[in-house]
């Protein structure tokens, strides 16, 4: 093998350490339900596919590193990649937790649930609300969106060495920070809900002592939940897809 040919391979492994390491984790892409074989040849053929157009920006970076630090620059790549893939996982977390807590406030937690993005139990409206927001998030293009973030993080956070962890736990924390208040701007209208169900069955329960209105109440409540829920999901989704594609914006 050729210097030149060597050079380029390494490039384009390079390229795959970061690409490999986010498609990890991205929602959609990283889902349990796709083989693990037909997870790897996606992030093949995705760094492939964009090796020629990162190829000259990776390689003046690479080309200036030595061999006995070239492990270390994968290691870094990888580092890179998986924290742009934990940034948008947290998003998806975000709105399991909010669909998990509004669960909860209607009375339909203790039913088990499958999530479609992991291997997690989750309850059945969590279900469908995950599977919704992974179709609505390709319906809307963003599992293109990441592909182009990822594209642009190398002007952002180039192929150099050494990697500054400081810069990459900032990115997590504000991450973390923006799905919590995503996930608690979803999940409000439930917890409203149950609090004043909670507050008008405990008032009419004194009122009348001999019937237990709570108990006898549950149905009701769960009924009306889901009647809240079927005109809020067009609006949690679209909530959820703006702030996932404010995300990508700034990340791009």
């Amino acid at each position: 093998m050729t210097g030149e040919l060597a050079e380029a391979v390494f490039v384009a492994f390079t390229v795959f350490c970061r690409i490999g390491a986010c498609l990890m984790f991205v929602p959609g892409y990283a889902s349990a339900r796709i083989p693990m074989q037909i997870r790897l040849l996606m992030a093949l053929g995705v760094s492939l596919a964009l090796s020629p157009l990162l190829y000259g920006m990776v390689n003046a970076s690479v080309s200036g590193v030595a061999d006995a630090l070239r492990p270390f620059l994968l290691i870094n790549e990888t580092l890179a990649g998986a924290t742009i893939g934990l940034m948008a996982r947290f998003y998806m977390l975000g709105l399991q937790f909010a669909a998990t807590a509004s669960a909860n406030a209607i009375g339909l937690t203790g039913i088990p649930g499958i999530s479609p993005d992991d291997g997690e139990t989750l309850p059945p409206l969590a279900t469908l609300l995950s599977l919704s927001a992974v179709m609505a998030m390709f319906a809307a293009g963003l599992h293109i969106e990441i592909l182009n973030a990822l594209t642009d993080s190398y002007d952002v956070i180039p192929v150099a060495l050494p990697s500054d962890a400081e810069w990459y736990l900032e990115r997590l924390t504000d991450a973390a920070a923006d799905s919590t208040v995503l996930a608690l701007r979803l999940a409000g209208p439930f917890i409203v809900y149950a609090i004043v169900m909670n507050v008008a069955m405990g008032l009419a329960n004194k009122f009348t002592p001999q019937v237990s209105l709570y108990f006898a109440s549950l149905g009701l409540v769960t009924a009306a939940g889901l009647f809240i829920f079927y005109f809020l999901a067009p609006q949690w989704l679209t909530v959820f897809l703006d702030g996932y594609r404010g995300w990508l914006a700034g990340a791009a």
